[in-house]
């Protein structure tokens, strides 16, 4: 349950302290009195890994039974901020990386 918990909490971009605040640790005691959740050290560290890994070898098969891929870039800025995305699909897509360009110049 801790790894689901924290493909969960990475995926939706959720802080990792929610796990130690006593609303959440009220909640998961009433659904299930026994699961004792993780703290955000165990979450940041062993089950990210965990997760990366997993998904990791997951993409790397997928990859490597499609017969057709083709690449998309998708790219969004702001005055602030720009963040380039780099998705393979086979046809569906793939997350592969995304690339933040904030310290990149550009040629004027």
């Amino acid at each position: 349950m801790n790894e689901k918990l924290a493909l969960a909490i990475i995926v939706s971009g959720s802080p990792l302290s929610m796990t130690e605040h006593p609303l959440w640790i009220d909640f998961f005691r009433q659904i299930r009195p026994t699961f004792k959740l993780p703290c955000r050290k165990s979450i940041s560290t062993v089950y990210v890994d965990k997760v990366y890994a997993e998904m990791q070898s997951s993409i790397t098969h997928d990859l490597l039974e499609a017969n057709d891929l083709h690449i998309q870039l998708d790219r969004w800025t702001n005055i602030n901020d720009g963040i380039i995305n780099f998705v393979i699909c086979k046809p569906e897509p793939l997350f592969v990386k995304f690339l933040n360009t904030k310290n990149q110049t550009h040629p004027t």
